[in-house]
């Protein structure tokens, strides 16, 4: 079995999310190595199995996560922003068999979600022989959304993709994955729910997607399931807001 150890890439601004984060990654995965990249120390960080990897906050996006990946060991990991962790509990051995299926070449990179800013096909990736893992949308073959990822696949599109901002390098890293054939998918099952009008619910991974949109606390798409794991972080959502 592939082993994979989690990563959470976050700044100081957003360190209100981080309880919720380390209690969600706790409870669901208390044995898996875990790295927090972030600019900044927080005491949250002093427990097993968690690891600080501090960027300078001088250094652009990519840089960033560039030299912190630089600092892992793992070659498989699960990448994500702070403000997308769970909601509940994942199925594991179906992660377990993407994780095997990344380390045997099959694929690189297997977004666990299902998005798109238009229509699906929904072909299934047969190398993998995993009947949920699909071909991501044309012009959207890696997001910034929870992925289980070849380390060194996810930092050439770090070090390879452009753009001043997180939405432009998403847009381009497209073109990297086509240009260095960078082999990416994402999962979808029949169950998965749509939410919203570009992405459907995680059921191997449910997780908030995401939990902040533009600064405030996503209660619009997530309110119900959202609010009762704040107030159980004691996080106060009213000092952000909520939209």
């Amino acid at each position: 079995m592939a082993k994979y150890a989690l990563i959470f890439y976050s700044h100081s601004d957003y360190s209100d999310a981080w309880a919720p984060m380390f209690e969600q990654t706790n409870r669901y995965f208390p044995d898996h190595k875990k790295y927090l990249f972030s600019d900044q120390n927080t005491e949250e960080l002093e427990q097993e199995n968690w690891h600080l990897v501090k960027y300078n906050d001088q250094k652009g996006y990519q840089n960033r996560v560039i030299h912190c990946l630089d600092q892992v060991g793992e070659s498989i990991v699960m990448f994500h922003h702070e403000d997308m962790f769970l909601y509940a509990e994942p199925h594991y051995s179906q992660l377990d068999d993407i994780a095997t299926a990344i380390e045997n070449g099959n694929i690189d990179i297997v977004k666990l979600i299902c998005a798109s800013y238009g229509p699906i096909k929904f072909e299934n990736i047969t190398a993998t022989a995993l009947p949920y893992i699909f071909e991501n949308p044309l012009g959207l073959k890696f997001a910034i959304q929870p992925s289980l990822c070849d380390k060194n696949k996810l930092r050439t599109i770090y070090d390879k993709t452009g753009g001043d901002s997180i939405w432009k390098f998403e847009e381009y890293s497209s073109h990297i994955c086509d240009y260095f054939n960078i082999k990416t998918g994402m999962t979808f099952f029949e169950t998965d729910q749509k939410r919203g009008q570009y992405h459907w619910d995680s059921s191997i991974y449910p997780y908030f997607a995401t939990a902040i949109v533009k600064g405030k606390w996503n209660f619009t798409d997530y309110e119900d399931t959202l609010r009762p794991i704040l107030e159980q972080s004691n996080v106060d959502y009213l000092n952000r807001g909520t939209c």
